[in-house]
C-alpha cells in the first residue's frame, strides 16, 4: 500500500518504568540489528484514535500489568512480543482516552519483522524476562500511518506532546 494510501492516525502508548523500558530498548535494539528491522521505543498500544483526535484525560498513577510470557504471531506488527494479562485499569484508560468502550490486547512488541514461524517461535524460546510484573507510569500520543507494515513505517511515527507533563502524575 502506498504511503498515500494510508490512514493517518493517533495511537495511545503506556511506557513501561525505567528498568523495564532499559531492558525492552535493549531487546528491541538487539533484534532489530540482527534481523534488519526498525528500532522503535518499547511500548503497549492502548488505543488508536482517527489522527485529527488528541484527548486531555487524568490516567491513574501508574499501571502494574502481569506478562503471560513471550509469544508470536503472523503481523508484522506482532511478530514477537511479550503478552500482559487483560486488566481493567488498561480497559478504563482505554474508554477515557476513547470515549467508548474499546477492547485492549495489552502487548509490548519485541520485533517489527516478517519471519516464518519456526523462526518466530525460536526468538520467543530465546528471550527470558527477568521480571513477572511490568510498571507503567507513562503514557504518550504517537502520530502514524496505518496499516503498519514496513520500518518505513515504523520510521515515520512521531511522538506528540499531550500536555507539558506526560508522566500519569501530571
Amino acid at each position: 500500500m502506498a504511503a498515500e494510501e494510508k490512514e493517518l492516525a493517533m495511537a495511545y502508548w503506556l511506557l513501561p518504568e525505567r528498568r523495564a523500558r532499559e531492558f525492552f530498548a535493549g531487546e528491541i535494539a538487539r533484534l532489530a540489528q540482527r534481523f534488519g528491522a526498525a528500532v522503535f521505543e518499547p511500548h503497549v498500544t492502548i488505543c488508536v484514535l482517527p489522527e485529527n483526535v488528541v484527548r486531555e484525560f487524568s490516567p491513574p498513577p501508574e499501571i502494574l500489568l502481569r506478562s503471560e510470557g513471550v509469544r508470536t504471531g503472523d503481523r508484522f506488527t506482532k511478530t514477537l512480543f511479550v503478552q500482559f494479562q487483560r486488566s481493567s485499569a488498561v480497559e478504563e484508560l482505554a474508554a477515557m482516552i476513547a470515549r467508548t468502550e474499546t477492547p485492549v490486547d495489552p502487548h509490548l512488541s519485541l520485533l517489527y519483522q516478517n519471519l516464518p514461524r519456526p523462526a518466530r517461535n525460536e526468538l520467543a524460546n530465546e528471550i527470558v524476562l527477568p521480571f513477572d510484573e511490568v510498571c507503567f507510569r507513562e503514557i504518550c500520543a504517537v502520530r502514524c500511518a496505518l496499516p503498519v507494515e514496513s520500518p518505513e513505517d515504523v520510521a515515520s511515527w512521531k511522538r506528540v506532546s499531550l500536555q507539558s507533563d506526560e508522566s500519569f502524575r501530571g
